[in-house]
């Protein structure tokens, strides 16, 4: 039988009523929950809500989606390379500027603004057309690598990878968002995860372009190999992607009131706590204690910023940078916080591991390189395979939880390598971390789909995306930290005769050796082994928190449930 009061039913004008906040800010689609049902009972898919036999010309041909799909899928993987290929090259970017104690902000600086605006471009994608929306992001990125790969110091590449993220903010989100109004609700699972596949394939050519560059063409070519690639998913975007028409009759505002609606104020309250909290790390990892008054007073503006967020946010309401209710969703948060340690891990893993082997194992750059791609590897196939189970099965919990737990084995493992470790080892702890963490890192976006109605994806996404650029901002400055705080410890450091253990920590991973008298060589290899460590068992309680937030997903399925339809009266069955 039909259930009685049956949400689906609601007509348009009370459709309207309800969502008038929202739509006068955006326009966009209704709740699911309240969109009316095809006539054999499936959701009305919300990018086109005639979802009928003659659909099919809303959506590009076959030749015109290859191509937005070559360019979406391009977007990605330069900003999965972006975020990969410095890795390689960091270490002789420390040596050209002298400048090792800003090896965290050459990647926290583009992880700031990645993570700070990501909520805004939440909302932009929802206020503004999808194409201009996506390709002004790209252009913003674009802007950024040009700025970096000619930057004449150490603070200009820093102010580029700035640029750079904040471009990067609303690439990830945006390709999402192309994809979702460019294929049928049914065929975007199998979109999504050619998507994963390119940037995982990103990740994994990365840290070998970046080696194989520095080591021969120079690591500036890192940053410039962006641009031709930018200019195909440009083309791309701008010929083929059209954007779809409203629905629903509900009109807009004009473009200049919703530039004026946009949560500005929360945004800029949400960049001043970010900016403190990591100068807070920056000025920690530049040998200011803790206890000094500029980071206490740093840190107490970025606890009274992050309490001023909150409560302008609660009062904004529906139109502030995340509406309340979205992140008090069990399964949100708990998908957001694990995102957020999760992508600490790694990129704690992803920066410091060529540091280890360039200093320990005394490797050049594109060697390192090239003994990165077992972790790159491994995350790349074992994110696919956990994307095809979810396909199948529909489950994106079990996935998350065996994959935390299986990368808090292998963080710990990690942490036990030295100069002797042989090589089956440090690549077979590099596989089952990776295996583990590439297991649970996208599940976050598909508890996003399962939970939040079509329209308010965008938002879920751009959380849990700015949940996982904050942690690995956070904690690359942190891992520097713990490096220098042991490495330069006066009771360690002073171990080690006629040696300034500074002046060689300033040269950079791979130009100590060169410097440094051979019978002092082992000690020092030594003693930045132990320091390396301390930053590898940094990751060992992420990935335990990150499980414990898994655990509290809740286990739902992604898969729609569409009630079948009884062939003798016409009654739907539920």
């Amino acid at each position: 039988m039909r259930p009685q009061n049956n949400e689906n039913e609601m007509d348009f004008p009370t459709l309207e009523k309800r969502l008038s906040t929202v739509s006068e800010f955006s326009g966009f689609q209704p709740h699911p929950a309240v969109r009316p049902l095809e006539p054999n009972g499936a959701l009305r898919d919300a990018a086109n809500p005639s979802n009928g036999a003659d659909d099919s010309a809303s959506y590009p041909g076959p030749l015109a989606l290859s191509l937005i799909v070559l360019g979406i899928c391009l977007s990605v993987f330069i900003i999965s390379l972006d975020r990969n290929i410095i890795t390689t090259a960091i270490p002789e970017i420390t040596a050209d500027f002298r400048s090792h104690d800003a090896i965290g902000w050459y990647g926290s600086a583009y992880l700031l603004t990645a993570s700070a605006f990501q909520p805004l471009y939440g909302r932009i994608y929802m206020a503004f057309t999808t194409k201009s929306t996506f390709l002004v992001a790209l252009g913003v990125f674009q802007i950024g690598s040009v700025v970096v790969a000619a930057c004449p110091s150490s603070d200009v590449l820093i102010v580029g990878r700035a640029i750079q993220g904040l471009g990067s903010a609303g690439l990830l989100t945006g390709s999402f968002v192309v994809a979702t109004h460019s294929v049928r609700l049914q065929q975007r699972p199998i979109l999504f995860a050619v998507v994963g596949i390119l940037y995982g394939v990103g990740a994994l050519c990365g840290p070998l372009l970046g080696g194989a560059m520095t080591d021969t063409i120079g690591w500036r070519w890192c940053f410039w190999i962006n641009l031709p690639i930018g200019a195909v998913t440009f083309l791309t975007v701008l010929l083929c992607f059209k954007n779809k028409t409203q629905q629903f009759g509900v009109a807009r505002p004009s473009f200049a009131r919703r530039i004026v609606r946009l949560d500005w104020i929360g945004s800029c309250i949400l960049l001043g706590a970010m900016a403190m909290l990591f100068l807070a790390l920056q000025y920690s990892e530049e040998r200011f204690a803790w206890s000094s008054a500029r980071c206490i007073g740093l840190l107490s503006g970025f606890g009274a910023t992050t309490v001023i967020f909150i409560l302008w946010v609660t009062w904004r309401g529906e139109t502030s940078l995340i509406p309340p209710r979205i992140v008090k969703q069990r399964t949100v948060a708990a998908s957001c916080g694990a995102a957020f340690l999760i992508y600490g891990a790694l990129l704690i893993h992803s920066y410091y591991l060529p540091v280890w082997f360039q200093a320990i194992k005394g490797t050049s750059a594109v060697t390192s390189g090239v003994n990165m791609i077992p972790y790159m590897a491994a995350n790349a196939i074992f994110s696919l395979m956990a994307g095809i189970f979810v396909s199948k099965n529909g489950r994106f919990a079990p996935p998350s939880i065996v994959g935390c737990a299986i990368g808090t084995i292998g963080s710990g493992l990690l942490a036990t390598m030295d100069e002797n470790t042989p090589t089956s080892r440090w690549v077979g702890f590099q596989v089952l971390i990776s295996a583990g963490l590439g297991m649970a890192i996208q599940q976050g976006f598909s508890a996003v789909q399962a939970m939040l109605p079509l329209e308010e994806v965008p938002i879920g996404t751009a959380a849990v995306v700015a949940s996982q650029s904050l942690g690995g901002a956070i904690f690359v400055s942190v891992g520097n930290t713990l490096l220098q705080d042991h490495l330069l410890n006066e009771n360690t450091a002073g171990t080690i005769p006629g040696v300034n253990v500074r002046a060689v920590f300033e040269l950079g991973a791979t130009q100590f050796r060169n410097v440094v008298p051979p019978e002092s060589l082992p000690a020092l290899v030594t003693l930045y082994n132990e320091s390396l460590k301390g930053v590898f068992i940094a990751a060992v309680p992420l990935c335990g928190m990150a499980f414990v937030c898994s655990c509290f997903m809740e286990w739902k399925s992604i898969k729609r449930q569409e009630p079948s339809r009884n062939k003798d009266d016409g009654n739907e069955v539920v």
